[in-house]
């Protein structure tokens, strides 16, 4: 269908059809990939579920300008937040777009009422909470109103304002930007709460995948510049180690119906602003050096070659082999996507903000509380995990709730699925257990 949106050259030649699909799931492109998670809303499903779904009184979209912001750290100093979020300087005077959804109507919030008529007394005080969230999709696509599908239903059962954050998308904005733009708009909501009904008192944190990944590196920012953290923490599914390290769940990509090898492959490089030009170099230089012969190999490896060889041995064990004299590209098994990022001296997935199983332990220690809920066949299980585990360790306190049989990314089917709405009605359990309502 996503092919069918963008060239009716398949339309009018279906026996060409197969062989294209099979070589955009095997090596798919950026474009597909936005196109396969925006097909929802092309075929007007996000139309539909507005109109079936849950109604909230505000939802709106809400510009927030980027220009010099001083705000007061925990220790009443002053902080620059365009310090701590440098790549937005070239930005000034942009904006970052955001959602605000809402059931009730608040007083900071008269400026979304466009309701001349509304009655005064249903406009209430500010809320004591204010719910963060942070979209999923691979840092390359989704974004907040295409998830409202779930945030209407939470809006209705929290009763309390929801604020999304619509960060720029990859690979027009690589990392860090999204996360410097996502922290830049949580010190804008401290500084501005009133604006989007909140008084200041109790703030949360929700992501899904990406949006989970968000979560913990903004978290780390403002611990890291001394600025307020969340009062809680709740991820979904979320990526927590963007490094080539391996693990039993990461081969449940080669099963998972959204988050395949290709897609994360792609996502990744995306994310991180690897061009072609160096993804194929280093392909290359995989693929030659797999090849080799141990007769062609140095008498004294150096420790990265045999690091090379170590993640070729993994790869072909958990791929599968497959024969050399195959020269068909479309007949070929791809390769890892945990390799692509070997051949480069300074690895980005070993950043903090981009692998948050390798934060500080010192860092970790000032967590606030974290709840998690992931499906026992999501690929990210074991990195989801090992981030408990770590929390935990750092005696944070962290709870995991682990759901049977869903794949990556189910919150989608909110609407279609029995199953899901009932996790949904957990995540919100979860969520007033952090702001400790009834």
């Amino acid at each position: 269908m996503v092919m069918f949106s963008k060239n009716s050259y398949f339309i009018l030649h279906p026996n060409k059809r197969a062989g294209k699909l099979r070589k955009l799931l095997r090596a798919p492109t950026v474009e597909f990939c936005k196109s396969l998670m925006s097909l929802t809303d092309d075929l007007g499903f996000s139309t539909i579920s507005s109109i079936v779904g849950p109604h909230v009184n505000i939802n709106t979209k809400v510009m927030i300008r980027i220009e010099d912001l001083y705000i007061k750290k925990v220790d009443n100093t002053e902080f620059c937040v365009l310090d701590g979020a440098h790549t937005l300087r070239e930005k000034i005077r942009e904006s970052v777009e955001c959602r605000l959804l809402s059931l009730n109507r608040y007083e900071g919030q008269k400026k979304f009422v466009n309701d001349h008529n509304l009655d005064e007394g249903s406009v209430l005080p500010d809320s004591d909470n204010l719910l963060i969230y942070f979209h999923g999709g691979g840092f390359i696509g989704l974004s907040a109103k295409i998830c409202d599908i779930y945030l209407r239903e939470w809006a209705n059962s929290l009763k309390f304002p929801i604020f999304s954050i619509d960060y720029k998308l990859s690979p027009e904005a690589i990392f860090p930007y999204a996360v410097h733009e996502c922290f830049y708009t949580y010190c804008v909501i401290l500084e501005r709460g009133k604006s989007v009904g909140w008084n200041g008192k109790k703030v949360i944190f929700f992501g899904d995948s990406a949006g989970g990944n968000l979560v913990f590196a903004v978290t780390q920012m403002a611990i890291k510049h001394n600025i307020r953290i969340p009062d809680g923490l709740i991820c979904a599914y979320p990526s927590c180690d963007t490094s080539l390290s391996l693990s039993p769940s990461r081969c449940l990509v080669h099963i998972d119906p959204f988050l395949s090898t290709g897609f994360l492959s792609v996502a990744r490089r995306a994310y991180f602003g690897i061009s072609d030009e160096v993804y194929n170099n280093s392909e290359n230089t995989m693929r030659k050096n797999k090849r080799s012969t141990v007769s062609e190999c140095p008498n004294q490896p150096s420790p990265d070659f045999i690091k090379l060889l170590h993640l070729i041995d993994i790869e072909d064990e958990v791929i599968g082999y497959y024969p050399t004299h195959i020269k068909d590209d479309d007949q070929r098994v791809p390769d890892s996507p945990f390799n692509q990022f070997e051949m480069l001296e300074d690895d980005p997935c070993e950043n903090p903000l981009a692998s948050p199983t390798l934060t500080d332990p010192e860092v970790l220690k000032r967590f606030p509380p974290v709840r998690m809920i992931i499906s026992d066949t999501d690929p990210f299980l074991d990195e989801g995990l090992m981030m408990c585990k770590k929390l935990a360790s750092s005696n944070v306190n962290v709870k995991v709730d682990i759901v049977s049989d869903l794949p990556h990314g189910f919150l989608q089917f909110i609407l279609a699925s029995i199953e899901v709405k009932n996790i949904s009605d957990m995540i919100v359990a979860r969520m007033k257990e952090l702001l400790f309502l009834s």
